[in-house]
């Protein structure tokens, strides 16, 4: 205990991440959150998991504190598990009893959110060329089977190989990832 104690004992503002659990898994093993000051969390992270061990509940909870705190908050959700941010939870029984059980703050409340979109169906939709994709994250926005998937990286390969395609920094000034291309005589904008 006295390591969770050194660990996490701060008085920072913090992120809250849950608590320490006894052994059975169901009371609080000590007073101390586990928590990572604010000033950390400028680094990289990384939430890592099999299906169904809560990595969106985490990165939920994460953004819900750094919006609190002021701090905007870039998540991308390719599923939209995330869009409830934009609304109060209901709430539920099973919340208020685990949360109350860990002795952890919560009330529903909704956060702003804007919503980019890259197929332009929802939200906002962002111009992006074809050739930042990649070929899987292509293949996933146009909803491509399996076959389709594969044609598509053999095409990407070939664009590659054949140097179609020339791929730049966005530090160098081409903001569309095409360096050197041209229309109609002119310099792409």
């Amino acid at each position: 205990m006295e390591a969770l104690q050194a660990g996490y004992g701060f008085d920072d503002a913090a992120v809250i991440l849950g608590r320490a659990l006894d052994p059975t898994l169901e009371q609080p093993l000590n007073d101390q959150y586990v928590q990572v000051p604010l000033r950390m969390l400028n680094r990289h992270g990384l939430v890592a998991g099999a299906t169904g061990t809560g990595k969106t509940k985490t990165m939920q909870l994460i953004a819900e504190q750094l919006s609190r705190a002021g701090v905007p908050v870039f998540l991308a959700d390719l599923k939209g598990d995330l869009s409830g941010l934009t609304v109060p939870s209901p709430g539920s029984e099973g919340i208020t009893s685990r949360m109350s059980g860990l002795d952890l703050p919560w009330h529903p409340e909704s956060f702003p959110v804007e919503f980019l979109s890259i197929s332009g169906e929802v939200g906002t939709p962002l111009r992006v060329p074809l050739s930042s994709f990649g070929p899987l994250l292509l293949a996933k926005v146009m909803g491509c089977t399996e076959t389709q998937e594969s044609v598509l990286q053999i095409i990407f390969k070939y664009a590659d190989e054949s140097q179609l395609v020339r791929y730049t920094s966005p530090r160098s000034g081409d903001r569309d990832g095409a360096a050197g291309q041209e229309r109609g005589g002119q310099r792409r904008p």
